[in-house]
Order: C-alpha cells, then sequence, then structure tokens
C-alpha cells in the first residue's frame, strides 16, 4: 500500500519503506503517527515531507535471526 497524503497519521507502528528526501535512496523504517524512523541511521523524517514520493507499507518480517547471528560474529 503506497501513501501519498501528507496528512496521513500511521495509528499503529507500520514498518515502510521510503526515498531518502536529500538523494532519493531507497531505505526502510517504522512509521508511527506522522514521523517516520530511519532504521539505517535513527533519523526522524515527517510523513508530510516522503508523502511526496510515497511512503511504502511492508509486511512486518523477523528480524531476530539476523540479530542473533550479528551478535555471535
Amino acid at each position: 500500500m503506497k501513501i501519498t497524503n501528507p496528512n496521513h497519521i500511521f495509528e499503529e507502528p507500520a514498518q515502510v519503506a521510503f526515498a531518502d528526501p536529500h538523494d532519493g535512496k531507497q531505505l526502510a523504517g517504522i512509521a508511527y503517527k506522522n514521523e517516520v524512523i530511519c532504521g539505517c541511521c535513527g533519523t526522524r523524517y515527517a510523513v508530510k515531507v516522503l508523502a511526496k514520493d510515497s511512503i511504502t507499507i511492508l509486511p512486518w518480517i523477523d528480524i531476530v535471526d539476523g540479530i542473533i547471528k550479528q551478535n555471535l560474529l
């Protein structure tokens, strides 16, 4: 599902993909209320800024295995 409405409010946390507003690089993060927190760097973006290029809601994935493997290395 694509979000293009700059006034959209995420009532529940959602895993999302979006384009970095500075360089267009595709990123992913968590959207909640009127913000998206980047999963790579922790930067907080306003939905109204990201919705210009669209925000895509992603299915939740289990990252526990990846975290455990990373901690064992």
